[in-house]
């Protein structure tokens, strides 16, 4: 039961921090070509060229910021909220998919996520 859990939790921590914490969704869209227009990427890295410490979510939600799709996909807290019952789900199917599932999921994730960035954050000071 407990692996049911973990393993969903563990996929979305991941899934999160890389999203949240590294640039490799831009890196890896620019490596290979993918996506210029759709992620107005050409856009961001000309902003990034005036103000280096300008990240992709911020980007979006200054150019963005009337979309519920951005404002969700910015947010940790929210993105975690869905991401975290569909990796339960696409782990272990609907067999074992009950009422308090997606709140165990979610507060897992949760916790995971903030505990590894705080365990991070430790590290690099």
């Amino acid at each position: 039961m407990i692996m049911e859990l973990f393993y969903p939790a563990i996929t979305t921590v991941v899934l999160m921090y890389i999203w949240f914490e590294t640039d490799a969704f831009v890196e890896y869209l620019t490596t290979f070509n993918l996506g210029w227009s759709l992620f107005d990427l050409g856009s961001y890295k000309e902003e990034k060229r005036k103000i280096s410490s300008l990240d992709y979510h911020t980007y979006l939600l200054m150019n963005y910021s009337n979309s519920f799709f951005i404002k969700l996909i910015t947010c940790p807290i929210c993105l975690i909220c869905w991401v975290a019952p569909l990796m339960h789900l696409a782990y272990n199917g609907t067999e074992n998919f009950s009422f308090h599932t997606p709140f165990c999921e979610i507060l897992l994730g949760w916790t995971l996520f903030f505990a590894l960035k705080i365990i991070v954050n430790k590290s690099d000071s």
